[in-house]
Protein backbone atom coordinates (compact mmCIF):
# COMPACT_ATOMS: atom_id res chain seq x y z
CA UNK A 1 0.00 0.00 0.00
CA UNK A 2 1.41 3.14 -0.83
CA UNK A 3 0.20 6.40 1.13
CA UNK A 4 1.01 10.56 0.48
CA UNK A 5 1.04 11.80 3.94
CA UNK A 6 0.93 15.61 4.85
CA UNK A 7 0.57 16.95 8.48
CA UNK A 8 2.21 19.77 10.38
CA UNK A 9 4.45 19.49 13.02
CA UNK A 10 4.85 22.08 16.19
CA UNK A 11 8.47 21.85 18.40
CA UNK A 12 7.23 21.19 21.86
CA UNK A 13 10.87 21.08 23.02
CA UNK A 14 14.43 21.94 21.91
CA UNK A 15 17.54 21.46 23.88
CA UNK A 16 21.13 22.28 22.07
CA UNK A 17 24.26 21.87 23.91
CA UNK A 18 27.50 22.82 21.79
CA UNK A 19 30.35 20.47 21.53
CA UNK A 20 32.82 22.63 19.14
CA UNK A 21 32.97 26.57 18.96
CA UNK A 22 35.30 29.10 17.31
CA UNK A 23 35.86 32.78 17.09
CA UNK A 24 35.16 32.86 13.82
CA UNK A 25 31.01 31.81 14.54
CA UNK A 26 31.84 28.32 13.66
CA UNK A 27 30.05 25.91 15.92
CA UNK A 28 28.99 21.61 15.89
CA UNK A 29 25.53 21.55 18.50
CA UNK A 30 24.37 18.55 19.37
CA UNK A 31 19.86 18.92 19.63
CA UNK A 32 17.54 16.93 21.25
CA UNK A 33 13.94 17.97 20.05
CA UNK A 34 10.72 17.53 20.99
CA UNK A 35 7.64 17.58 18.40
CA UNK A 36 3.68 17.23 18.01
CA UNK A 37 2.41 15.92 14.87
CA UNK A 38 -1.40 16.95 13.07
CA UNK A 39 -2.54 15.82 10.12
CA UNK A 40 -2.69 12.67 8.34
CA UNK A 41 -0.71 11.50 11.19
CA UNK A 42 -1.18 12.30 14.69
CA UNK A 43 1.56 11.74 17.67
CA UNK A 44 4.99 13.06 18.76
CA UNK A 45 8.35 12.45 18.11
CA UNK A 46 11.80 12.61 19.69
CA UNK A 47 14.63 13.65 17.02
CA UNK A 48 18.42 13.56 17.58
CA UNK A 49 19.92 16.19 15.71
CA UNK A 50 23.68 17.16 14.94
CA UNK A 51 23.82 20.66 13.57
CA UNK A 52 27.26 22.76 12.18
CA UNK A 53 26.47 26.33 12.26
CA UNK A 54 28.56 28.02 9.64
CA UNK A 55 27.58 31.44 11.17
CA UNK A 56 24.68 32.28 13.74
CA UNK A 57 21.93 32.18 10.62
CA UNK A 58 22.54 29.57 8.65
CA UNK A 59 23.87 25.57 9.76
CA UNK A 60 23.30 22.25 8.27
CA UNK A 61 22.24 19.39 9.91
CA UNK A 62 21.70 15.49 9.91
CA UNK A 63 19.70 12.99 12.14
CA UNK A 64 17.08 10.70 13.38
CA UNK A 65 13.46 11.23 14.09
CA UNK A 66 11.15 8.91 16.23
CA UNK A 67 7.41 9.29 15.24
CA UNK A 68 5.15 7.65 17.55
CA UNK A 69 1.57 7.49 16.41
CA UNK A 70 -1.91 5.19 17.02
CA UNK A 71 -2.80 3.47 14.04
CA UNK A 72 -6.28 1.63 14.72
CA UNK A 73 -5.66 1.15 18.39
CA UNK A 74 -2.14 0.25 18.03
CA UNK A 75 1.14 2.22 19.12
CA UNK A 76 2.90 2.41 16.03
CA UNK A 77 6.14 4.24 15.36
CA UNK A 78 8.21 4.88 12.33
CA UNK A 79 12.36 6.53 12.33
CA UNK A 80 13.26 8.29 9.81
CA UNK A 81 16.80 10.10 8.87
CA UNK A 82 17.13 13.86 8.05
CA UNK A 83 19.36 15.62 6.20
CA UNK A 84 18.35 19.52 5.66
CA UNK A 85 19.51 23.21 6.48
CA UNK A 86 18.79 25.84 8.51
CA UNK A 87 19.10 29.45 7.14
CA UNK A 88 17.59 32.72 7.83
CA UNK A 89 15.47 31.69 10.90
CA UNK A 90 13.72 28.89 8.35
CA UNK A 91 14.48 25.00 8.23
CA UNK A 92 14.04 22.12 5.47
CA UNK A 93 15.13 18.98 4.90
CA UNK A 94 14.75 15.52 3.25
CA UNK A 95 14.27 12.48 5.16
CA UNK A 96 14.05 8.71 4.16
CA UNK A 97 12.55 5.96 6.44
CA UNK A 98 14.89 3.85 7.77
CA UNK A 99 14.25 0.35 6.48
CA UNK A 100 13.13 -2.31 9.34
CA UNK A 101 12.54 0.05 12.35
CA UNK A 102 9.32 0.58 12.14
CA UNK A 103 6.50 -0.82 14.40
CA UNK A 104 2.67 -1.56 14.22
CA UNK A 105 1.38 0.22 11.25
CA UNK A 106 4.46 1.08 9.98
CA UNK A 107 6.07 -2.44 10.57
CA UNK A 108 7.46 -2.68 6.98
CA UNK A 109 7.51 1.10 5.89
CA UNK A 110 9.76 2.15 3.39
CA UNK A 111 10.22 5.69 2.20
CA UNK A 112 11.24 9.36 1.59
CA UNK A 113 9.92 12.90 2.29
CA UNK A 114 10.54 16.52 3.32
CA UNK A 115 9.86 19.13 4.72
CA UNK A 116 8.42 22.29 3.29
CA UNK A 117 9.84 25.43 5.01
CA UNK A 118 6.04 27.78 6.44
CA UNK A 119 5.56 30.99 7.65
CA UNK A 120 3.66 30.10 10.54
CA UNK A 121 4.98 28.32 13.56
CA UNK A 122 3.95 24.89 12.48
CA UNK A 123 5.99 23.33 9.51
CA UNK A 124 4.51 21.42 6.95
CA UNK A 125 5.65 17.71 5.86
CA UNK A 126 4.93 15.92 2.84
CA UNK A 127 6.19 12.35 2.32
CA UNK A 128 5.75 9.02 0.29
CA UNK A 129 4.91 6.56 2.67
CA UNK A 130 4.70 3.00 1.23
CA UNK A 131 3.84 0.49 3.95
CA UNK A 132 4.64 -3.27 2.56
CA UNK A 133 2.15 -5.41 5.09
Amino acid sequence: MTANLTGQFTISGWQEEPKFQNDAGHKVSYADIKQTYTGDIEGSSVVQYLLCYTSATHALFTGFEVITTTVDNVESTLTISHTGEFSAGVASSTFIVVENTGTGAFANATGQGHLVPAKREAQNLKSNLINDV
